[in-house]
This record gives structure tokens, C-alpha cells and sequence, in this order.
């Protein structure tokens, strides 16, 4: 019973893991649309999600990507997508990663309401 045990968590966090990093692939394929069409609140929760360290000065926003978007080129490389996958990995037992798949799926929810609201008129 215990190896059936142990080959459940080995699948259950190659497939969190998987189903994650779908999320991220979505957001990051699909966050400037969404951005461009959506409301404050989406607008907000894209810029969380995206971005750390917002800071003003000489009325100049300066930003930094946010893990893991901060090493992610416009076309990756196979060595480049083993890094962003070896990093979400990495990441996924931390209150941040916690903190970042609970407003990826609220954005989601937000994206799927407003489509729906906008297929409604």
C-alpha cells in the first residue's frame, strides 16, 4: 500500500506541476489581450501577477518581472522552456506560488465572466 501511495504523489505533482505550467503558458500568451480588453480590476490583477517591485520616481513607472516571467523570452528555446519549467518546480511549495496560482485562477474566472458577458450583448 505504500508504493501506491508513494507513485500517487509522484503523479499528482508531475501533474500539478503540468497543469501549472499550462496556466503560465496561457497567461503569458494571453495577458496583454486580456489587459487590452479588460476592466480595472483585470488590469490590477494582470500587473500582480506579471510584475514586482513597482516603483515610481521622477513620475516614471519602473517595474521587474515577477518569477517566473522574469526569464522568459518572446520565442524560448528548448533549454530556455527547461529553465522556466525547472524554476516553477522549484517554486511550487512556497506561499508565493500559492499566492500566484490562486490569482492566475481568479483572473481566469474574471476573463471566462467578462466573455461571457460580452458573447451575452
Amino acid at each position: 500500500m505504500k508504493v501506491v501511495s508513494s507513485q500517487w504523489s509522484v503523479i499528482s505533482k508531475r501533474v500539478f506541476c503540468f497543469a501549472l505550467n499550462a496556466l503560465l503558458f496561457e497567461f503569458s500568451n494571453r495577458a496583454i489581450s486580456w489587459f487590452n480588453e479588460g476592466d480595472v480590476q483585470t488590469k490590477r490583477l494582470i500587473l500582480e501577477i506579471a510584475f514586482s517591485n513597482l516603483f515610481l520616481r521622477d513620475k516614471k513607472l519602473l517595474i521587474e518581472a515577477a518569477k517566473p516571467f522574469s526569464e522568459c523570452p518572446r520565442i524560448p528555446s528548448s533549454s530556455t522552456l527547461s529553465t522556466f519549467v525547472e524554476e516553477v518546480r522549484t517554486l511550487q511549495h512556497t506561499d508565493y506560488f500559492f499566492g500566484l496560482v490562486h490569482k492566475l485562477k481568479l483572473l481566469l474566472a474574471m476573463v471566462e465572466k467578462n466573455e461571457g458577458l460580452k458573447s451575452a450583448v
